[in-house]
């Protein structure tokens, strides 16, 4: 349902991308390599998996990290976005009673003031 985007490579994208209601940017402390390759147009998928491995060890404190800097391509645009936290969450849950059980999840956002904190954007049932 996204303008633009053809259902075959959506298909193929769906595993990694969450379509948000606005445009965020993406948590290198979080996001796999898949994404991190996308978000920088030049890098290569193996230098994306030395990232990952890099915060796997230790957390990226902000996008200045050198850990992070030393993959970014001479000439690369400057409007590339990362953070190193998010506001976006998927939230799973399972109840069980007995033999029954139903399992859920939801997509939340986090405010910027604490008047509404968290905002439940979806949920279903899985």
């Amino acid at each position: 349902a996204v303008p633009g985007i053809d259902p075959a490579h959506a298909a193929k994208l769906a595993p990694y991308i969450v379509v948000l209601d606005q445009a965020t940017p993406v948590n290198i402390n979080t996001a796999r390599e898949e994404v991190i390759a996308a978000r920088f147009p030049a890098m290569s998928l193996t230098d994306a998996k030395a990232i990952v491995a890099q915060r796997d060890r230790t957390y990226f404190i902000n996008t200045g990290d050198s850990r992070i800097e030393r993959y970014r391509i001479e000439g690369e645009p400057s409007d590339v976005r990362i953070a190193v936290s998010s506001r976006y969450f998927i939230v799973r849950g399972q109840v069980r009673l007995d033999r029954a059980s139903t399992r859920m999840e939801a997509l939340v956002r986090r405010a910027d003031t604490a008047q509404l904190p968290v905002r439940v954007l979806w949920q279903r049932e899985l």
